[in-house]
């Protein structure tokens, strides 16, 4: 719901705006396609992003209303991908979708399912604690939990810093 809201909140209103952040799109695009990608320097800002959103979100859930700002905090990103995919649409037709959605994927995949995973842990935490004493189960199966969102989210890091500009530096020769 909150995607098709953005996507009608940037149809109804973002075409005022789009000439200078057209100019700032097409300017990363030519640097995407011809520049050269510092991968330690990606890998630093990138990490150093992700690992603070990865820290609030950690806050959140250890807050009593955890559930609602989570929804609120989806509501606000599925708004916000809305209102890209719009304006790249008008940027650059529907070849600015695609470029928007090679630009996110497979790695943003990596970081939902990290970050579920992870609030879900935490959501659980006390529940599972409990289940685990009274079933016997080793601590050890339980401690897997904990790791493999953390796993998962590294390995969304590796592929966003790595991968992703490759792709992304091929789709932008082959279409741009």
């Amino acid at each position: 719901v909150c995607f098709i809201i953005g996507m009608t909140f940037a149809f109804c209103f973002g075409k005022k705006n789009t000439d200078a952040e057209a100019e700032w799109l097409e300017s990363i695009m030519l640097y995407l396609q011809y520049g050269t990608v510092y991968y330690n320097d990606l890998t630093f800002y990138v990490v150093k992003k992700r690992i603070s959103i990865a820290f609030i979100l950690l806050l959140v859930c250890l807050t009593s209303y955890a559930a609602y700002i989570l929804l609120f905090g989806i509501g606000i990103f599925g708004f916000i991908v809305g209102y890209l995919v719009s304006m790249y649409i008008i940027w650059k037709g529907i070849i600015g979708s695609i470029f928007f959605g090679i630009s996110l994927l497979p790695h943003y995949l990596c970081y939902i399912y990290g970050y579920l995973k992870l609030l879900d842990y935490m959501r659980k935490k006390n529940s599972e604690e409990k289940r685990i004493n009274q079933h016997g189960q080793s601590k050890y199966s339980y401690e897997w939990k904990k790791v493999i969102p953390i796993v998962v989210v590294i390995i969304g890091l590796l592929i966003e810093c790595y991968v992703n500009p490759f792709f992304v530096k091929i789709f932008l020769k082959i279409f741009m």
